[in-house]
């Protein structure tokens, strides 16, 4: 149990430094758009340690990055977001991961994170105008997803258990 909690500590911990890297980058084409490379531990750890480990390290890593950008507003968007993709993730690996490749998972669902959090935005602030961003956030979400995809694949085509066994 101990080893467990040491692996998802380390990977809540790459998954977090991940996105302060990427805080400090300029925001892609649209304001607070980013790649999203602290993702690529979640789906580590959905394919390597499981669903609850996966749930444990989203809502980890929503409230840390909330307190870390010092906008505890935030956390409603990333943890929100953050459990819809997963599930999305899950269920594509669980019933589809045979017939598509990991990088159409991940693209599927940073389209899903990226309109998750457009969705609830427009929830908290009543502007449907911000619907209008929605096929930008989408490409968007396809691109990150291919990224991030790509690394996804890459580690687990050389089946680098390193961070989890």
């Amino acid at each position: 149990m101990g080893k467990k909690v040491a692996k998802l500590s380390v990977l809540c911990a790459l998954s977090l430094i991940t996105f302060m890297v990427e805080n400090l980058l300029p925001p892609l084409i649209i304001p607070g758009a980013k790649l999203g490379l602290g993702n690529i531990f979640v789906m580590l750890t959905l394919i390597y340690m499981g669903l609850p480990q996966a749930l444990v390290l989203v809502l980890a890593k929503s409230l840390l990055s909330a307190i870390i950008v010092g906008n505890m507003f935030s956390l409603a968007f990333s943890f929100t977001a953050g459990v819809l993709s997963l599930i999305v993730t899950y269920l594509m690996l669980r019933f589809l991961s045979k017939n598509i490749s990991v990088l159409s998972i991940a693209s599927t669902s940073a389209c899903c994170h990226n309109l998750t959090q457009l969705c609830v935005f427009w929830l908290l602030n009543a502007n449907v105008n911000v619907m209008l961003y929605a096929p930008y956030l989408a490409l968007l979400g396809l691109l990150s997803g291919l990224v991030t995809g790509f690394i996804v694949y890459l580690i687990t085509k050389k089946d680098l258990k390193v961070l989890v066994s």
